[in-house]
């Protein structure tokens, strides 16, 4: 907890800070279970959380029906529900516990007895907040452009899968800066196939072996991926991106490897971004594939 704190407050042995904290009884504690929701979008709550134990992960509504988007993961000694405390709107995000959590918050009205009785601990508790608030915006700037860029992929090459497959390769192995990459089509018959990759040298690939030191086979892997909440997985030094439809049905995985098996979390977020943007377009291709295919099969027998 004393680095969390030094990190906002400044030097925290300081008897002025230690008095300052006491005083306004500024740190309260917060147990919360896996599961469960510290606050909702459109909740009024005031208050302003730093993650003492446990992780976090902020949620984005989608539509009336409650379906969410993971807009971030957050761990210990980081802070959230900043924006409660400078403004009077709404949460405009939803926070739940991806594990049981100790939490220290700070109500809004402590927060500005601070500002206005301790000019210094202010001044220093609000420069690391802007920083880090600053860092979020630089990724998150940095996310609008890719997905840009991979949407404006997707319209132009809706139809040429393999053009497309590519493409969004290349984008990938430029945010994670990875040697090898692979996309796959994942078909319901196990006539998975590649069809496009970066650096594996050939197209048939044999993904159980590559696993294998790892105690997977590509089958498992594939499996990890009927749970709806799976969208990436690491394996040893591969990175797994789902491709699902929007009934959650796997259509395709992203296989991108690393030598030195490093993915950041922002990396890894961010390129779980790009895969959730192809299902659709997968899907479509796929069926339309399926559709030929049966066409062909159709005149093949008439002539006959």
């Amino acid at each position: 907890m004393a680095t969390m704190l030094e990190n906002l407050f400044g030097n925290i042995n300081d008897p002025s800070v230690q008095k300052v904290l006491r005083s306004l009884d500024m740190i309260q504690d917060a147990e919360v279970k896996a599961g469960e929701y510290i606050f909702r979008e459109g909740d009024k709550s005031t208050e302003f959380y730093i993650i003492g134990l446990g992780a976090v992960e902020i949620l984005k509504k989608l539509d009336e029906e409650g379906k969410e988007k993971v807009l971030d993961t957050l761990g210990s000694g980081n802070f959230f529900g900043e924006g409660a405390i400078f403004t009077d709107t709404p949460r405009s995000a939803s926070v739940r516990a991806l594990s049981n959590c100790r939490l220290f918050k700070i109500d809004k009205r402590q927060f500005f007895e601070l500002l206005k009785n301790n000019n210094d601990i202010a001044v220093t508790f609000l420069s690391n907040m802007l920083s880090v608030v600053n860092q979020r915006l630089h990724h998150a700037n940095r996310e609008l452009v890719v997905l840009y860029e991979v949407s404006r992929i997707i319209a132009e090459e809706a139809k040429n899968l393999p053009e497309l497959a590519s493409k969004i390769l290349y984008q990938l192995v430029g945010i994670t800066s990875d040697e090898k990459a692979a996309f796959l089509l994942i078909d319901e018959v196990g006539k998975d196939r590649v069809v496009a990759e970066i650096g594996f040298n050939s197209k048939e690939i044999n993904f159980d072996e590559f696993f294998e030191p790892y105690d997977e086979n590509f089958e498992g892997v594939k499996n990890a991926f009927k749970d709806e909440k799976t969208h990436s997985k690491v394996i040893g030094k591969y990175l797994i991106l789902g491709i699902k439809n929007l009934e959650g049905k796997l259509s395709g995985l992203i296989v991108l490897f690393d030598k030195e098996g490093e993915f950041k979390e922002d990396d890894i977020r961010l390129s779980v971004s790009i895969s959730e943007q192809l299902g659709h377009v997968v899907e479509n291709f796929a069926g339309k594939e399926a559709a030929e295919g049966k066409d062909k099969l159709n005149k093949e027998f008439l002539s006959f």
